[in-house]
C-alpha cells in the first residue's frame, strides 16, 4: 500500500456532508480516527463518482462479506464535527482494496500538491462504512437543487428553463 503523508489507519467514522444553501453548497468527506479528524473537501461530481464506485464494488464482493452483514448499518451520527487536523482540497481520490487486511483504502490527494505521487491522505475503512457512506452521498446529492431529466440542468425555483434537449438547440 502506498504510504501517505496523513496516515490514519482504521476510522471509527466516515461521513460525507455539504455545507451551505442548495445551489451554493461545498462538499467534504469527513475521516474520524484515533489519529484526529480530516475534512477532505471535493466537487460534487467527485462525490458522487465515489458514491457510484462504492456500489459497484460493495455489490460485487458478497462471497468475502457475508459474515459482516451487520457492519452495513449505518454509522450513528456524529453529535458535533471536531475541528479538524486535517483539512484540504481533494484533487485525485481513489478507493482500493487491500486483500490482506480485508478492508478498503481510500486515498486522496491534495490539489495543490503532486496528484501523481504519494498520498496526502490515507485511511482504511470496512464495507459497512463504505456502504453507509455510499447511501449518505446519495441522500446529500438528492437534497440539492432538482436536475431536467432531460438535459441534467440545475433547476432554478422560480426561474424558466430552456431546455436545449427538449429545444433541439441550445439556448
Amino acid at each position: 500500500m502506498s504510504k501517505a503523508r496523513y496516515d490514519f489507519g482504521a476510522i471509527e467514522l466516515l461521513e460525507a456532508d455539504a455545507v451551505g444553501a442548495p445551489g451554493q453548497r461545498r462538499f467534504r468527506l469527513l475521516a474520524q480516527g484515533a489519529r484526529g479528524v480530516a475534512a477532505l473537501w471535493l466537487e460534487k461530481e467527485q462525490l458522487q463518482a465515489l458514491a457510484m464506485a462504492v456500489d459497484q464494488i460493495t455489490a460485487g464482493m458478497p462471497a468475502l462479506w457475508a459474515r459482516g452483514a451487520a457492519e452495513s448499518r449505518p454509522p450513528e451520527p456524529m453529535p458535533a464535527i471536531p475541528e479538524p487536523s486535517v483539512e484540504f482540497t481533494v484533487g485525485r481520490l481513489s478507493l482500493g482494496f487491500d486483500e490482506e487486511k480485508q478492508v478498503f483504502a481510500l486515498l486522496a490527494h491534495d490539489l495543490e500538491g503532486d496528484l501523481e505521487g504519494e498520498p496526502t491522505f490515507r485511511c482504511q475503512v470496512t464495507r459497512g462504512q463504505l456502504r453507509a457512506l455510499g447511501a449518505r452521498i446519495n441522500a446529500i446529492v438528492a437534497a440539492g437543487r432538482p436536475r431536467c431529466a432531460l438535459c441534467g440542468a440545475s433547476l432554478e425555483a422560480g426561474a424558466r428553463h430552456v431546455c436545449a434537449a427538449q429545444n433541439g438547440h441550445l439556448p
